[in-house]
């Protein structure tokens, strides 16, 4: 048995759905109401009545025929009148001939069959009750003839339906309430949110009230077919005010008793406990029947993540003839409402939500359960329902100007692993850029080629990827759209939309900008400075990429993999591993030991601030993108004084994790004139051996083809830097010096040299040689110790720097 719980506690909160004065819908495309549309639906109390005003585009001047469907109750008089637009007049005011409760069609005229004259353009017409409850119309019909066969098609059908619904019987109770939901998920990885897709939603009965504070009012259920919840909450503050019931009525129905803390507007919802049934209930108030086997449906979502803090709930991709969803967030499977929204309307976003539902606010306690209903019995449709997404951060002013922060949404959180050109096709373990060399994609000279391998598996990402063309794509189309800077500039950005991949994408398309948060945007939000705009499509060409495995047990793959990880886990695939070997390994321990500890720390330092700066270009995905700054400059500037030196210090730091992708252009820039030709071969062994020894696809990764790259220049070297300087022997002569002095020395390779002399007698420097590549065999450079030496018995200090290790040579001044 369940409990009943009264909340009364007063929170901030960012109120997302109506207010106190009234509540409203608009329609941005007006309803069709017969021959009239409906622009506006008001809930608001008038002269002290709780009024529901229709606002009107009549076509032309007529007398029409005027009919309401909905529930009426045959003890609580209902009313009709045409009111003057902007007014709230009671002009042709009269009661609807209304004799029993439940739902039924009712004539709006003065008399049976009487037509009402209605002005062309603007009108309004309401109706309104004597207590505390807003009439229930459901559906109008105003029309010359009087025949309006989409509302009588659809009354007579629900009607219909409703008598098949009040035939089941209420099942026995049980002892535990287990669920038997049918909900449809994709895979979702990374993931900061719980969701459905394609999920079909029906009416559920809700009704909306005005009570004063201090009101006490029961509701209860009876002659249910189905277990039923009811929900009381304030429409305008449930976190403050909010009842449910369960099970306190005989058997499985609900009784519900409140005193009203504070005057305003209250909704009701009836629903069944149990996900995707449907049933009738008769509603009782303050013991006297109200709602007459009244429809009760909808479905209900349970949800396993934490969700407090500033959480986002959403329908979307609603489809249906008029779809129309109502979104609620429950406490628990049969708790408390948190959260209510019919439409919403953004609050300083673009995008245009439409008939669908968002709630949007600050959840001081957990949220378990979602709940989604039609707004009207003719609003049955289908929908995805998204729940708990946090709020984003993924944007910049500066980069995308109209990336609005109420669009924007999180999808998963941060990292530096994978990228938007890998989230794009499925991939979220490496971070993918075909323009760069290291990529096995690239195709040099031919940037947009480069892409289109990404895309059709060129090649293949994993296992039944989903293979992505150009040919036949356009802007009404495209499940990935590709982003350029205008005007011959460079590309930027790969988003994706469902349902790309197999995976859900949010309200419209989705990005992952470069090591920032996986979020949900208007398709063209990103446009700017930072990304430019969509410049190509592509669409799922119906394929998938090939596997040498597909008698899998259990293993679906009629809509493809849905991620590289998905690939891994059903076995067909596995991950390169993408480490130096243990000979390898050794090799550059021992030669990052024997580099000049100064080099190193050099190095490391200026590589520290490097990375510091990646945070200011974290939306980026290109690698170069990271390198325009005086940080990067410094670092490469003092990487190419000391190459061969610092080599071994950078393959260090590159091999040790996934995440330092970004410093791939510091390495090829080091690397590319002396090895190129090894990453053709890394990417030729690549194609030559596509499989392991169990015949898994060996998934292969831009970062991974640098690690074999590293692997293969580390082969090749056969002499450390150190080892190579500690064969350099100088000589300084004459000793002692009187004027002039020589120094010599003999390279065995090429080698980049430096030569500075110093006086420890007057502490002044000179620059004998400033840094220069020499050839292998004897050199001989001469200077003045004139020029900054002292006087007899001074000692001047000659220093030799080769490949960044330096030898120092001291002679003396003589007479």
């Amino acid at each position: 048995m369940k409990q009943l719980f009264t909340i009364l506690f007063v929170c901030s909160f960012l109120l997302t759905y109506n207010s106190r004065a009234q509540e409203q819908k608009t329609y941005s495309k007006p309803l069709t109401a017969g021959e009239v549309t409906i622009s506006t639906i008001r809930n608001t109390m008038v002269n002290g009545n709780p009024t529901v005003i229709y606002t009107l585009n009549v076509p032309v001047t007529a007398s029409y025929f005027i009919q309401a469907f909905g529930s009426f109750s045959g003890t609580a008089k209902t009313f009709f009148s045409k009111n003057k637009p902007g007014s709230f007049a009671r002009a042709n005011e009269f009661s609807l001939p209304v004799s029993k409760t439940g739902w039924q069609v009712i004539p709006c005229a003065a008399a049976p069959g009487k037509t009402i004259l209605l002005e062309a353009g603007v009108q309004e017409i309401s109706f309104f009750t004597a207590g505390n409850a807003f009439p229930l119309i459901d559906m109008l019909s105003i029309s010359k003839t009087g025949n309006d066969a989409r509302f009588n098609n659809h009354t007579a059908g629900f009607l219909a339906k409703l008598d098949v619904l009040k035939q089941e019987t209420m099942p026995q109770p049980a002892t535990s309430k287990a669920d038997e939901s049918m909900n449809k998920i994709l895979a979702n990885p990374l993931a900061t949110y719980e969701h459905q897709v394609d999920e079909a939603f029906s009416y559920s009965t809700y009704s909306l009230y005005y009570f004063t504070a201090g009101t006490s009012v029961t509701f209860e259920t009876k002659n249910s077919t189905k277990d039923p919840v009811l929900h009381l909450f304030d429409a305008a503050n449930p976190d403050a005010n909010s009842w449910y019931n369960d099970d306190d009525g005989p058997g499985f129905e609900s009784l519900l008793s409140v005193t009203i803390p504070v005057s305003g507007y209250y909704g009701l919802l009836a629903r069944p406990y149990y996900d995707n049934q449907a049933g009738t209930t008769d509603i009782y108030k303050d013991n006297a029947v109200f709602f007459s086997a009244t429809p009760i449906g909808g479905r209900r979502f349970d949800i396993s993540m934490a969700n407090t803090g500033n959480r986002n709930f959403f329908t979307c991709k609603l489809t249906g003839s008029v779809p129309d969803t109502r979104l609620f967030t429950l406490t628990a499977p049969g708790g408390a409402v948190r959260g209510y929204n019919d439409d919403y309307s953004p609050a300083g976003g673009d995008w245009s939500w439409g008939r669908a539902s968002r709630i949007k606010k600050n959840f001081l306690s957990n949220t378990t359960t979602t709940f989604v209903c039609a707004y009207g019995t003719s609003n049955n449709g289908s929908c995805d329902v998204y729940m708990g997404n946090p709020n984003s951060s993924a944007y910049t002013d500066w980069a995308f100007p109209n990336y609005k922060q109420n669009d924007c949404i999180q999808a998963a959180p941060s990292s530096g692993t994978y990228n938007c050109i890998s989230w794009s096709g499925g991939v979220t373990t490496w971070w993918e850029w075909p323009l760069d060399n290291g990529s096995s994609y690239y195709v040099a000279n031919n940037p947009l080629q480069s892409f289109d391998n990404f895309y059709k598996n060129t090649p293949k990402r994993y296992s039944f990827a989903w293979n992505y063309t150009r040919t036949g794509a356009n802007v009404n189309n495209a499940v990935v759209d590709l982003w350029k800077i205008p005007n011959g500039g460079n590309y930027t950005h790969g988003s994706v939309t469902k349902p790309g991949n197999s995976n859900p994408h949010g309200y419209d398309w989705e990005s992952k900008p470069g090591g920032l948060e996986r979020s949900f945007h208007p398709r063209n939000a990103l446009n700017g400075p930072g990304y430019g705009a969509v410049s190509n499509y592509y669409i799922h060409d119906g394929t998938y990429a090939p596997a040498k495995l597909i008698i899998i047990p259990g293993l679906k793959i009629s809509e493809g993999m849905a991620t590289d990880a998905d690939a891994v886990k059903a076995g067909l695939d596995v991950y390169d591993e993408a480490k130096l070997s243990d000979a390898a390994s050794m090799k550059l321990q021992d030669m990052v030991r024997k580099t000049d500890g100064s080099i190193t720390g050099a190095f490391e330092e200026l590589y520290k601030n490097w990375k510091a700066t990646w945070a200011q270009n974290m939306a980026f995905s290109d690698p170069a993108a990271y390198t325009q700054n005086d940080a990067y400059k410094q670092l490469y500037a003092f990487a190419v004084r000391n190459t061969d030196a610092v080599l071994p210090v950078i393959f260090k730091l590159f091999t040790s994790s996934n995440e330092e992708i970004l410093a791939c252009k510091l390495l090829w820039a080091l690397t590319e004139s002396k090895y190129s030709k090894l990453m053709n071969d890394v990417k030729s062994d690549n194609l030559a051996k596509p499989n392991d020894a169990q015949g898994r696809y060996i998934i292969r990764s831009m970062y991974g083809n640098y690690v074999h790259y590293i692997e293969k220049i580390l082969g090749g070297l056969t002499e450390t830097p150190k080892a190579a300087a500690a064969n350099i022997s100088v000589n300084v002569s004459p000793n002692p010096v009187r004027n002039r002095f020589a120094v010599s020395f003999t390279l065995n390779t090429t080698a980049k040299v430096s030569i500075t002399a110093a006086s420890a007698q007057t502490g002044r420097k000179l620059v004998v040689q400033d840094e220069t590549t020499l050839q292998p065999g004897a050199h001989r450079f001469t200077a003045d110790a004139a020029r900054f030496a002292g006087g007899t018995g001074d000692f001047i200090s000659v220093q030799v720097t080769v490949n960044g290790v330096t030898t120092t040579t001291k002679v003396m001044i003589g007479q």
